[in-house]
């Protein structure tokens, strides 16, 4: 449903548990709000309760909202893309604390997608066509684009007839093959799950294109957190293997385990 709502409620803290610290969690839009919910919500009170604490879940609507949110101390960890992970290192410092690795890999790919009946053979056919993006932060959803076009002595700003900024990559993926945008950039392990999980997507769409291997999605902490805190949450992370319920979650999200 590309009609969900841009927000979801702050995951709020059991009666019981008021008394207790909070891990607030910040996780990016590179999944709309619900299915990001969904994906990392048991994660998040995992870590939590492992911890000693109250879980609370924050979102915003863009990459950028979430680095100015871990650069005003708003939050103890975020779950974000890779480029808005550089930007916020080089701007204040942010801090990746661990990587996933996913099928033994802690790269991906990006795809280039147009529908399964477009006749474009490379992403210079797509000028003046509706183009998806996840977000202009997204190194999967737009950097890779704009840099592919720029070396080839295109303006990726004027290229496009019109730019759709989508808020997520699953909402750019369905633009595709419903038929709202002529093509898009995603993270190619978003759309395998798609695919994966409904047939019709593959039916409906075409990988036009694939990058090089990406870095994959850091999980970060903010320079200012305390380091006890971040300690714990990293050794945590790293160790989820061990216990069954954490080998249970990583399962679950398709991860081999943190590094």
């Amino acid at each position: 449903d590309l009609r969900e709502p841009e927000y979801l409620p702050r995951s709020r803290p059991t009666p019981e548990a008021r008394d207790q610290p909070v891990l607030r969690v910040a996780i990016a839009p590179m999944l709309s709000p619900v299915k990001s919910l969904e994906r990392y919500g048991d994660l998040v009170r995992y870590l939590a309760r492992k911890l000693g604490r109250s879980p609370e879940i924050v979102e915003r609507r863009t990459y950028a909202e979430i680095n100015a949110l871990m650069r005003l101390r708003g939050c103890d960890l975020a779950i974000i893309c890779a480029y808005p992970y550089v930007q916020g290192n080089q701007d204040f410092g942010l801090k990746a604390l661990v990587v996933p690795v996913i099928g033994g890999k802690t790269t991906f790919h990006a795809y280039v997608l147009v529908p399964s009946a477009s006749q474009a053979g490379s992403l210079l056919d797509l000028e003046g066509k509706r183009f998806a993006s996840a977000d202009l932060l997204s190194a999967a959803g737009w950097l890779h684009p704009a840099v592919w076009l720029q070396e080839r002595g295109r303006n990726p700003h004027e290229f496009f007839g019109r730019h759709l900024i989508t808020g997520s990559h699953d909402r750019a993926i369905l633009a595709v093959a419903y038929g709202f945008a002529d093509g898009a950039s995603v993270n190619g392990l978003i759309y395998e799950q798609m695919a994966r999980e409904d047939p019709a997507i593959a039916r409906q769409i075409r990988i036009l294109s694939r990058t090089q291997p990406l870095g994959m999605s850091p999980f970060a902490v903010s320079p200012w957190i305390a380091p006890e805190l971040e300690r714990a949450l990293q050794s945590r992370l790293l160790s989820m293997q061990e216990d069954a319920e954490g080998k249970a979650l990583l399962d679950a999200l398709k991860v081999d385990r943190f590094v």
